[in-house]
């Protein structure tokens, strides 16, 4: 709820595409930190980074998508949540399969990985915008 309410305020004064890597990497730090340490102090606080790295991040890319050159608002919109759906619906199956063969460590390690797809593809984003 916190970062719901400062995140408008971080994006006007650090613009959209650093507050998405910081995201990033809050979100990667988190995961790694409660696959690598699962005590109770070090998992709260590698939750924590998660709750802080992706309370603004849906909120931002649907306002990203929004701003779309090429693409109608209403396409970008609808592109960007039927992307979200699919995560939402595959996302929790994967991990519990990867957790099931591996254990939540691993499971946690591959969100870890995964959550340092959103730097990259920030990068890749703000490539495009600029060029």
């Amino acid at each position: 709820a916190a970062g719901r309410l400062v995140g408008d305020r971080f994006i006007s004064r650090f613009g959209m595409f650093k507050v998405l890597i910081f995201n990033g990497c809050c979100l990667s730090a988190g995961f790694l930190i409660a696959a690598l340490f699962p005590y109770v102090i070090p998992a709260a606080i590698g939750f924590a980074l998660i709750g802080i790295g992706s309370s603004i991040l849906v909120p931002l890319v649907y306002l990203l998508s929004g701003q779309h050159k090429t693409m109608p608002p209403a396409y970008a919109l609808s592109s960007v949540t039927i992307i979200g759906y699919t995560g939402f619906l595959a996302g929790p199956v994967m991990i519990g399969n990867v957790s099931q063969l591996f254990g939540m460590p691993a499971a946690y390690i591959v969100l870890s990985v995964l959550s340092v797809m959103i730097i990259i593809l920030t990068l890749q984003v703000k490539k495009l915008v600029s060029e």
